[in-house]
């Protein structure tokens, strides 16, 4: 099999992209733009589930897959960019909420005035398009954010449906949900 880039190794399986050839299956690096281990794990589990279930494919989620840079700062996202999230939508509709580690207890307390998370959404319907996190412990910070991408939670709702730990640097996350501008869900909770 030789390849010149991703995706041009044609699967059956992971490259929506691609063109299929039946009967060869890929999984990792060689069919994903996604550099990541779980990513590898989750396209196994979908090669190992359509060889045993052939009439019942599935695709591979390619969809809120985090990266992190473990530099000093570390730097984490997920998603699109503000400016992506603007070409795709408009500008009209995009709402960003840039929260500074230092404008909440725990990162007032760490002296930290330079850390900073970036959440980009959809004006209209709350949902989280992306999110940037520079500065301490940044690749366990984005997590909240990936969850709620990956579970289809609006960002009103990653805010107020669950409690935060106060004082705790992810409340840099939670104050970043809770600035943008949303619609609140109906059912919201309180």
């Amino acid at each position: 099999m030789r390849t010149d880039g991703w995706p041009s190794t044609p699967t059956s399986v992971c490259c929506p992209k691609a063109k299929p050839v039946p009967g060869l299956y890929a999984a990792g690096d060689i069919c994903s733009e996604a550099m990541l281990k779980h990513v590898a794990n989750h396209e196994a589990r979908v090669v190992s589930h359509n060889l045993e279930n052939p009439r019942d494919l599935r695709q591979a989620r390619t969809f809120a897959v985090p990266a992190a840079v473990f530099s000093h700062p570390e730097i984490a996202f997920v998603g699109m960019t503000e400016a992506e999230a603007v070409d795709s939508i408009g500008q009209v509709n995009v709402t960003v909420k840039v929260q500074k580690y230092g404008d909440t207890a725990y990162g007032w307390a760490m002296e930290d005035m330079n850390g900073l998370a970036k959440v980009v959404a959809d004006r209209r319907t709350g949902e989280i398009l992306g999110a940037h996190v520079v500065g301490t412990q940044s690749s366990n910070l984005i997590q909240p954010i990936v969850q709620a991408m990956s579970f289809g939670q609006d960002a009103y709702t990653a805010a107020r449906g669950q409690y935060w730990i106060h004082p705790a640097l992810t409340e840099v996350i939670e104050n970043a949900l809770l600035g943008l501008d949303v619609p609140i869900p109906d059912s919201a909770p309180l």
